[in-house]
This record gives C-alpha cells, structure tokens and sequence, in this order.
C-alpha cells in the first residue's frame, strides 16, 4: 500500500499557527534550525498513529507564538 499526501494543513499544532505544506514527487523542506521542520513529520505521525516519530505520546499544544 502507497500513501501519497498532496497537501498537509496545520493550525495551531506546536510552532504552526498556520502552515500549508503542499507536497510533490520529492518535497524538500528547509528552514534555519528551530523553525518547526521537525513538527511537520510529527504532524503526520500524529494523524496517523497518535504518537510522536519515537514512538512516545504526543503533546501538539501549539507554542506560544
């Protein structure tokens, strides 16, 4: 089975007030260090199974902005 995601909206999850990720064949994100690049993979992990990426609970409450 092969999931292909076309786009990825957040709001309100961790440093994301609100972010559209519009995905293609190969996405590549880049951002300088502490900007939330991380939270995106956890976004989907989170969607998916509940969990974070290491497999730990999840806490998506959005930071303070």
């Amino acid at each position: 089975m092969e999931i292909k995601f076309n786009q990825l909206n957040l709001q309100n999850f961790k440093s994301h007030k609100d972010l559209v990720v519009k995905f293609g064949d190969m996405t590549k994100i880049l951002a300088d260090n502490a900007k939330g690049k991380s939270s995106i993979g956890e976004a989907i992990t989170f969607l998916l199974y509940g969990t974070a990426l290491v497999g730990g609970k999840l806490d998506p409450t959005p930071i303070t902005y």
